[in-house]
């Protein structure tokens, strides 16, 4: 028998379950014979023991990559502070925005970079950006992004770059917020309940 199951269920048969998401079109199933556990998709009928074909993993460069439990770290991420500064030296325009009351900054200086782990809102982002895949596989091209392209993503590291799923139009942007919005959307994910109406263009995530 096979039972479909929803992102971060536990897997049937196993000591350590495995939370991450199955990607789109897999199902967990068992042998009624045997009664192992393998996985089954439903489209092409293709059938698997291993648990990297079916499930959604995490980036490569992740400290809790090679997890299959739930977790939530903030990482310091020192390799990562050069990147990061060039990115906002060469991406920092000097603009007055309506919400800025005080004097405008020359520049951006970054201090001190966490990369947020969380395997829970990991699984949920996941899934959907397959499932854009998935969309543009079926129009045979890829969806519509922004044109030109987001400076970010010529800038970014190439460990970084080849993670993108460039058929999603997955980009890698800014997003300002204060310390305790930092914290709430690292533990759980961007809340659009939570985003102030009387934002420029109404409520919304506004990313750059």
């Amino acid at each position: 028998e096979a039972a479909s199951q929803p992102p971060g269920a536990a897997e049937p048969g196993r000591a350590d379950d495995d939370v991450r998401a199955l990607a789109p079109g897999w199902e967990v199933a068992a042998s009624a014979a045997t009664g192992p556990t393998y996985y089954r998709h439903t489209r092409s009928g293709r059938s698997t023991r291993h648990a990297s074909e079916a499930r959604l993993g995490y980036p490569v460069y992740w400290k809790n990559a090679s997890k299959t439990c739930s977790f939530l770290e903030l990482v310091h991420d020192e390799p990562a502070f050069r990147s990061v500064q060039m990115l906002m030296a060469q991406t920092f325009l000097s603009i007055r925005t309506r919400d800025r009351k005080t004097r405008l900054p020359m520049s951006l200086q970054v201090l001190r970079i966490w990369r947020v782990e969380n395997s829970e809102v990991w699984n949920r982002y996941a899934l959907h950006r397959a499932k854009l895949q998935e969309l543009a596989r079926e129009g045979g091209s890829r969806l519509f992004g922004c044109d030109p392209p987001p400076k970010t993503h010529e800038l970014l590291p190439g460990e970084w770059r080849k993670e993108m799923k460039e058929a999603a139009n997955e980009a890698f942007l800014f997003h300002g917020t204060s310390p305790n919005g930092a914290l709430g959307i690292s533990s759980e994910g961007f809340d659009l309940d939570r985003a102030a109406g009387t934002a420029c263009y109404g409520q919304g995530i506004y990313l750059s």
